[in-house]
Formats: structure tokens, C-alpha cells, sequence
């Protein structure tokens, strides 16, 4: 009886599955089932074809493919496996609605897989439903996960995602976050700055000048606080490089700063400072900063990196 029971089960969780592959498979099929027939052979290939094409970007090809493998495959536990690997595709694609059910798919049957639960925890968090995401975190604590980063990381999104929150009441929230959780600092410095520039350079440490340059950097004129400028010698090369301070007479000790207040100074202005941004987990590169990065979805691994560009003249033609 049991033996039947189990056959049964297996059988109804294989057309479950490839049930809910079909809801999904709305694309045009690169690979068609009709055409090709599937040999086990040809699992490796095409799986190492669809992580190329996730690579690439070209995530409707990835699906495409993981739709055929998914459907055709007769390991129960490979079909999981192909299902996980389908969600990140829509995870990075972002069809969120579709990664989450993907995902919820896999923990029925397998309940303590941990990057799962991790990413079904992204999911819920691109989608803003916060209270959802938080509830991911509890199952990871049982497995033995560090949730402390992933639990600041969600109430510094729910402090600044709620609308009905007076300026001064939201920026108490973030230091009082910050305190608790300092790896916290440039993404409650930027939020900060971006709801009051004063309040913000209560709160700047000379010791993590780095982490926020990019931020800096991109105050007006009236946003300076020009004490707290005079008094630190990076600051008033960066502002001088802008054009906002008279002079920086003094070395600031950075080789890039140097170089642009030298450039200045004899009349070259053309050269100006950009930042990129890399994930010091995967080291991937990106122009614009990020707090959960785009690739491997770590929280607190961006790393500021400077860049001498030239500055270009602005095209005002009209495109017609």
C-alpha cells in the first residue's frame, strides 16, 4: 500500500508539474517538443546553453529551454532542480509574480532549501510586499542562517517605503537603524541626504569618506556645509574639482583628487570625476550604485570606485 501510495503521489506531483510549466510557457519555444525528441544526453548541453543565454541576457532563449528540459525530463528531482534554476531567469527578467511561483513550486516538495527561501525572500522584497519577505527570514533562522544583514536590510525598505511618515520621524527611524546596524551607513546617509541635506552632514564620518563620495558629490552648492568642508582636506578637493570652493591648497592624499585639482588649477576643466560600482562578492561592475546587488543579490558588498572621464559638450539637436 505504501509502495502504491508513493507511485501515486510521484505520478500526480510529475502532472502538477508539468501542468504548471504549460500556464507559463507562453513564449515562442526555441526548442520544440515535437520536433526534437528528448534524449537524457542532452541535459548538460542545453542546461550550460540556458545559463549562457541567462548570462547573455537573453532570458525568453533561458526559458525557453528550461520550459523543454522541465517538461520532458523524467527525474522528479532533476524537474525541481530545472524549476529553481527557471525562477532565477524570471527573478532576474523581472516577472516577479512568475519567479514567486516557481519558487513556492520547489518548497512544496522541498521545504529546506535555503537559497530558495533566500530568493523567494528577493522576490517578495522587489514586489514590496515587505511583511511576506519578513516571514522567509524565520524559516532561514531554523536552518542555521545569519538573517541579522537580510532583517535590516527589510526594515531599512520599510522605513523608506512608507508614505505616511513626517521628515523628521523618518530620519530618527534611519539613525536609529543605523545605530544598530552601522554596515547600514551608505544607504541611510543617502536616504538621509536626499530628505535633508543638513541632517545629513550631521551625520557624515571623515572615516567613511569613500563609501559616499559618489554621494558628495553630487550636492549642490547650497547643500554644502562649508565647516565641515574647511576642516577636512578631501572635501575641499572634491568641491574644488566642482567648482563650489576657491581653492585646495593643501594635498588631500588621493592620487585622482590630485590630479583634477592640478588640472584646474591650470585651467584644464574638462576633466571630471564619475563612479562606478562593484559587488565585492561576485565582482561584477555596474555604472549606477545599488544596496542588493543586481547579480548574486548580496546586500552590503558595493564598493565605490572613482574614474577620470572628459567632460562632453551637450548635443541640443533635436532627434527629428
Amino acid at each position: 500500500v505504501s509502495h502504491g501510495w508513493e507511485s501515486y503521489k510521484g505520478q500526480k506531483n510529475r502532472e502538477r508539474l508539468i501542468k504548471f510549466v504549460d500556464d507559463f510557457d507562453t513564449l515562442e519555444p526555441l526548442i520544440e517538443s515535437r520536433s526534437i525528441t528528448y534524449e537524457p544526453h542532452m541535459l548538460k548541453p542545453l542546461s550550460l546553453l540556458a545559463k549562457a543565454f541567462e548570462r547573455n541576457g537573453e532570458y525568453q532563449k533561458a526559458i525557453s529551454i528550461y520550459n523543454y528540459l522541465i517538461r520532458d525530463n523524467s527525474d522528479d528531482e532533476m524537474r525541481l532542480e530545472l524549476t529553481g534554476a527557471l525562477a532565477r531567469v524570471y527573478l532576474r527578467a523581472g516577472f516577479f509574480k512568475r519567479a514567486q511561483e516557481c519558487y513556492l513550486q520547489v518548497l512544496k516538495s522541498r521545504p529546506r532549501k535555503k537559497e530558495m527561501i533566500k530568493e523567494l525572500g528577493v522576490v517578495y522584497e522587489q514586489m514590496r510586499l515587505y511583511e511576506d519577505a519578513t516571514k522567509t527570514l524565520e524559516p532561514l533562522r531554523e536552518l542555521g542562517v545569519d538573517i541579522g544583514p537580510q532583517e535590516s536590510y527589510l526594515a531599512f525598505k520599510v522605513i523608506c517605503d512608507k508614505r505616511d511618515i513626517l521628515v523628521t520621524k523618518r530620519i530618527k527611524m534611519l539613525l536609529d537603524l543605523l545605530k544598530k546596524e552601522p554596515r547600514r551607513y551608505r544607504e541611510v546617509f543617502k536616504k538621509v541626504a536626499h530628505i535633508d541635506h543638513e541632517a545629513a552632514w550631521q551625520i557624515f564620518r571623515k572615516d567613511r569618506f569613500d563609501e559616499v563620495v559618489d554621494v558628495l558629490y553630487m550636492f549642490t552648492f547650497s547643500q554644502l556645509d562649508l565647516d565641515i568642508i574647511s576642516s577636512d582636506n578631501r572635501l575641499k578637493a572634491l568641491y574644488y574639482i566642482k567648482g563650489y570652493t576657491s581653492d585646495a591648497k593643501e594635498l588631500s592624499g588621493d592620487f585622482a583628487y590630485d590630479l583634477l585639482v592640478s588640472a584646474r588649477r591650470n585651467g584644464f576643466k574638462r576633466a571630471v570625476l564619475s563612479f562606478v560600482y562593484f559587488c565585492k562578492e561576485c565582482k561584477g561592475r555596474f555604472p549606477v550604485s545599488f544596496a542588493r546587488c543586481p547579480s548574486c543579490m548580496s546586500i552590503y558588498s558595493i564598493k565605490v570606485e572613482k574614474e577620470i572621464g572628459e567632460q562632453r559638450e551637450k548635443d541640443s539637436d533635436s532627434l527629428l
